[in-house]
């Protein structure tokens, strides 16, 4: 491995969904970005079912297996809000399929659809951690059947009962087996503190987004201080992405990072495996 690239023994897997704009415009091709992906040291990437969807499985499942690359995460929006046991069911069960389709072994579930975060700014928070503990029970049990792991991330919102240490480890004593993604900065707007936030629930982490991110005037991202953040190219924000990292590493994580992708500034096949390479990079 070139000595520019990182060289430790943390394993990482690209974010992809900050490409979906340029792969639906056609300014890059599905399989061109996995190849660049390859060139850049990686053999994951974490996708959404709504992305492989809009691709077609097939097609993705085909890119992946031409660039020798694997599915590390899939990620399912699920509106868990509300207690509605078949509907959710069905969507765990899709979820669970399409992982076992892949061969990919964790489900991360986001307990929302894409956009519903705007629509439960007035519910009460209690309820919806109480909504939110019912169905991760369904779907850990679920998965539990197929040895697929269920988990999910700190939210990058204050509007859910997600975001801050104390919420995000009430849902993790409730549901048994459940485990947590650890997004190194979603838990700001719920008030808490990156470090603080890892060493007190690092027993439950079987992934990371390794993101950095910075303030700005407004984004969907609201803290409960008022503030907004927004993701950011590592070492350009606020996140101690390098600490993060050693740490990771002197703790003997195994499991993989996620990459926090941003969108590079060009929208062509060259600026993104650029780009990529400056995150692989950055750590050393």
């Amino acid at each position: 491995m070139s000595s520019k690239y990182y060289n430790g023994n943390l394993k990482f897997s690209l974010m992809t969904f900050p490409t979906i704009r340029d792969i639906m415009r056609k300014k890059i091709k599905l399989d061109e970005l996995f190849d660049a992906v390859k060139r850049n040291h990686l053999t994951y990437v974490d996708m959404n079912m709504a992305e492989i969807k809009m691709y077609g499985e097939k097609k993705v499942i085909a890119a992946l297996e031409k660039s020798c690359l694997h599915l590390g995460c899939l990620i399912s929006y699920i509106p868990m809000s509300k207690i509605n046991n078949n509907k959710v069911i069905k969507m765990i069960d899709k979820s669970i399929e399409m992982a076992k389709r892949f061969k990919c072994k964790k489900v991360m579930i986001v307990p929302m659809g894409k956009f519903e975060v705007f629509l439960l700014r007035k519910r009460d928070k209690e309820i919806l951690a109480q909504n939110y503990i019912h169905n991760y029970k369904i779907a850990v049990e679920r998965a539990n059947r197929d040895n697929i792991t269920v988990c999910f991330e700190d939210a990058p919102t204050c509007l859910i009962p997600l975001s801050s240490t104390e919420e995000c480890k009430r849902i993790l004593q409730e549901v048994p087996g459940l485990k947590l993604v650890f997004d190194t900065a979603n838990m700001l707007p719920g008030g808490s503190e990156t470090m603080q936030f890892y060493e007190e629930l690092k027993n439950y982490i079987c992934h990371v987004h390794l993101k950095d991110v910075k303030y700005v005037e407004k984004s969907t991202d609201k803290c409960i201080d008022g503030r907004y953040i927004t993701s950011c190219l590592w070492g350009s924000g606020i996140i101690p992405v390098k600490e993060i990292a050693k740490r990771l590493e002197e703790d003997g994580f195994g499991e993989l990072i996620g990459i926090e992708y941003t969108e590079p500034n060009e929208h062509s096949l060259a600026a993104h495996e650029s780009h990529i390479a400056e995150f692989m990079t950055y750590l050393n």
